[in-house]
């Protein structure tokens, strides 16, 4: 795949999240029904090794954050040398209210260059850990760490932490680089494939990603 510029990129992803979101289907679930509300936690790499998929990572976390209902909560964030949040809040009314948090936070390059994902592991931990309902995690990037060998030790406690977590349902990454999916899967040995999956750049479709969000929102109904 040839990279584009990030004019054409902010475009397609405007579009994208308008496109997918501007209807969001109405599942019979009461608003005070917290036992079947979901939490949705999602990053988006802007980092330059993933920039040339960013249109197509955001145009799926627009796809998957459109299956959530009012009392769901979304949470967002752009990871490249610091995970920075987005957003967290009951999902945006509307698709104008979505594109428009994404593209503002997304519009420009990282500050500096390189992907260093252990801070965020910690803090969707933490986040994930302070909410008593169920969770699905989905990340989008290639999977590249650049940062030292200490911050693998770091993403592995994060792991632990997030296996140890009943409420976590299920973690997918999304757009893996072959040459890191073993170092991830070992990373997340501990959450067991019931619990992880890593999909490659090409396998991040509709039916993957609704998986994920329906495997949380079934175990809230389990719970009931």
């Amino acid at each position: 795949m040839k990279p584009v510029s990030i004019a054409l990129i902010l475009g397609a992803t405007a579009i994208s999240v308008v496109a997918l979101v501007t209807v969001r289907p109405s599942h019979s679930h009461g608003e005070t029904d917290t036992h079947r509300r979901v939490l949705l936690i999602e990053g988006l790499d802007r980092s330059g090794s993933y920039r040339q998929y960013l249109a197509g990572a955001v145009a799926s976390a627009g796809q998957m954050a459109s299956q959530l209902d009012p009392n769901d909560r979304l949470v967002c964030y752009a990871l490249d040398t610091q995970p920075t949040e987005l957003f967290d809040n009951p999902p945006p009314e509307s698709a104008e209210e979505l594109t428009g948090i994404v593209v503002d936070k997304l519009r420009h390059l990282p500050p500096a260059k390189g992907t260093y994902p252990a801070k965020f592991w910690a803090d969707v931990s933490a986040k994930a850990q302070d909410t008593p309902i169920p969770c699905a995690i989905a990340l989008f990037s290639d999977g590249d760490n650049d940062a030292t060998a200490a911050s693998e030790t770091a993403i592995r406690s994060a792991a632990k932490s997030l296996a140890c977590n009943k409420n976590v349902v299920f973690i997918a990454i999304f757009g893996v680089d072959p040459e890191n999916r073993s170092r991830l899967n070992a990373a997340f040995a501990c959450m067991g494939y019931d619990r992880f999956r890593l999909y490659g750049p090409q396998e991040a479709n509709t039916d993957a990603i609704t998986a994920c969000l329906e495997q949380a929102r079934n175990y809230s109904k389990e719970a009931r």
